[in-house]
């Protein structure tokens, strides 16, 4: 909050004298564009993307997610009760078919293909990449600290000190008494 305090304050004499000089839409326009720059300067935002490379994403999945998301577009735009209904009914079958991928790919992974007869090499060999592919599924679950890479001033933030730093920061300036005068 101290950052967009400072910032603010270093900009207001330059706003105060445009302002005189021109119209409220323009001074408005100004003043927003102002305070967002801010915004975006001092307070940490959080980088996310999505998950296209999941083993248990097939094509058809894709095919379906994508199918979904213009549903979706079509009920927002028409605001129509069918396209929000068949979007919703087709969200469901989404749901469904990604829980199903994702049992079926856990399943494969516990389940060997052969059953296991004898202690040959290649029995070792199958039960090894087994187990290496089980715990590296599991190892892919764990997450150590649940808060993405944060973003401060345009630089990344990846280390969970410096994470929690700021974000202590950020909620003692959203939640102290502060005199803005």
């Amino acid at each position: 909050m101290e950052g967009i305090r400072s910032d603010l304050r270093s900009k207001l004499d330059k706003f105060k004298e445009d302002s005189n000089k021109e119209g409220v839409e323009t001074s408005w326009t100004n003043f927003k564009h102002l305070v967002t720059e801010s915004i975006e300067n001092n307070i940490p935002s959080k980088h996310t993307t999505t998950r296209w490379n999941l083993p248990s994403m097939t094509t058809e999945t894709k095919q379906m997610i994508r199918k979904k998301q213009r549903l979706s577009n079509k009920a927002k735009k028409s605001n129509d009760k069918q396209h929000w209904k068949d979007f919703k009914l087709y969200r469901k079958k989404v749901k469904e078919q990604l829980q199903s991928n994702h049992d079926q790919y856990v399943k494969d992974i516990l389940t060997p293909e052969e059953p296991i007869k004898a202690h040959t090499d290649s029995c070792r060999e199958q039960i090894y990449a087994t187990t290496k592919t089980f715990w590296s599924y599991i190892k892919g679950m764990k997450d150590s600290s649940n808060i993405s890479m944060l973003n401060k001033n345009g630089k990344d933030i990846i280390h969970a000190e410096e994470k929690a730093n700021i974000l202590n920061q950020q909620y003692e300036s959203a939640f102290s008494d502060i005199d803005f005068n």
